[in-house]
């Protein structure tokens, strides 16, 4: 989401890790997915100033000067989801292990982790099983990108994420697990994957392959193994893309991807 084009249903359709840009064109990081926020922010404030002629300016402005509030209550409430904290969130404690979590994701060798991923890997983790159990949950996104010496960062958090978490019982472990899994999505549009079938309908008059993409999109919260297996789940290496690449609206309609947002 860039500053000139603001996705007002708050889907994103490349999650790459905080610090980095799906454009490839942005070498300063403006449009990284940290940086969302005060892009929606400064939207928000070159709409008002249009507005103002045929609005009240001070209302105008009590709308921009409460975009912080509000964006803040319903991040933290997903957050909470996303994070499977019981009872919601919590305050200043929450906002912490929030970002202890975050900072986690900035590291490793390839310049951040995947944030989808680790999120989804996120809801797998049991209370029950211990520091060492949620490192094994978490391993197939930290493994091999994280460092020996970052691994006590990783097992601190846990220890204090479990602690948040506190003992569940089977009952209320399966709802928390599931609410977590619908709210942390398997599956997302990524720019290689469509740059890939852009390519494959422009060279290869082959639409195959958008046929297929658009069939997992349509369940990006199941885990369809076959599709994973086909490795649709992966990040894929940021590229210099040959041509334009088009993110159309029909495509993201298609993959039914409007439903809901995606944080």
């Amino acid at each position: 989401m860039s500053t000139a084009a603001v996705c007002h249903h708050g889907v994103s359709a490349d999650r790459c890790p905080l610090l980095q840009t799906a454009n490839t064109t942005d070498e300063s990081g403006r449009y990284r997915f940290k940086q969302q926020p005060a892009a929606v922010l400064w939207n928000c404030a070159q709409m008002g100033q249009a507005m103002s002629e045929v609005m009240e300016k001070e209302a105008v402005q009590r709308a921009i000067d409460s975009f912080g509030d509000a964006f803040a209550a319903e991040y933290e409430a997903l957050m909470a989801t996303k994070l499977g904290l019981p009872g919601g969130w919590n305050g200043p404690e929450d906002g912490a292990l929030m970002q202890q979590w975050l900072t986690l994701l900035t590291g490793g060798s390839e310049g951040g982790l995947d944030y989808t991923n680790s999120f989804r890997a996120l809801c797998h983790v049991d209370p029950a099983a211990g520091v060492e159990g949620a490192m094994e949950c978490l391993h197939p996104v930290i493994g091999g990108s994280v460092a020996e010496e970052e691994l006590p960062a990783w097992r601190s958090f846990f220890a204090v994420y479990l602690e948040r978490v506190g003992p569940l019982d089977e009952a209320a472990q399966a709802q928390r697990r599931a609410e977590m899994l619908s709210a942390n999505p398997k599956f997302i549009l990524r720019n290689y994957q469509a740059h890939e079938v852009i390519c494959a309908l422009e060279d290869e008059d082959d639409p195959s392959k958008l046929h297929r993409l658009l069939r997992v999109l349509e369940r990006p919260f199941d885990e369809q193994p076959e599709a994973e297996a086909e490795g649709f789940a992966e990040p894929g290496k940021r590229v210099i893309l040959s041509r334009f690449v088009a993110l159309s609206v029909s495509l993201i309609q298609k993959a039914s991807l409007f439903q809901r947002p995606y944080l």
